[in-house]
């Protein structure tokens, strides 16, 4: 009984959460192949001189982010708010430095989780949204992968090479997420 009324709070959360409305005519979805929504038929970037900021809505499939291919975007519309939730994928490669983070199974958020913190000289080769104020890190996507490649440990000052970049911003606990390719300096 008890399992099932854990079940029910926790769609209860995210009916709520989702604000309990049909949102199938809002959200837009496009990959890669895909007819191009009306609202985002422009591909210039909110400010040229910036070119890892990007706007979801002015974005789209095809279209080059801090020198990543956009290969699928999906975001509301008609949020109520300028910061809607939008999920961006790109192809490519990205060379980043910064501190690999590893949360422990005792972390709420991420346990047993390798995480990477962006420094300042790699930000500008991470894409971003225009309204995006969160700190500069990601999760990895493939975390076996990069447990086995990096260790479950803590780790300053390393230069990795990733692929496959998702920017995932929403009104919860998201995180940008990446694939690991190699390390080039531990």
């Amino acid at each position: 009984m008890f399992k099932f009324k854990k079940i029910f709070i926790c769609l209860l959360l995210i009916m709520t959460l989702m604000g309990c409305q049909n949102n199938e005519n809002k959200v837009i979805s496009q990959t890669q192949g895909d007819p191009q929504p009306q609202a985002a038929q422009t591909s210039e970037t909110v400010d040229p001189s910036i070119n890892n900021v990007f706007d979801p809505l002015k974005t789209k499939v095809g279209d080059s982010v801090a020198g990543l291919k956009v290969k699928a975007i999906t975001y509301n519309k008609d949020y109520p708010s300028k910061d809607y939730p939008a999920e961006v994928e790109f192809s490519g490669k990205i060379q980043l430095t910064g501190n690999l983070i590893y949360h422990d199974e005792k972390d709420e958020f991420l346990p047993d989780c390798l995480t990477f913190d962006v420094s300042e000289e790699s930000i500008k080769n991470i894409p971003r949204l225009t309204y995006d104020e969160r700190k500069y890190w990601f999760a990895f996507s493939d975390q076996d992968k990069a447990a086995e490649i990096l260790g479950k440990k803590n780790i300053n000052n390393l230069t990795i090479i990733v692929n496959d970049y998702k920017v995932w911003y929403a009104h919860t606990e998201v995180c940008d997420l990446a694939n690991i390719v190699e390390v080039i300096k531990k």
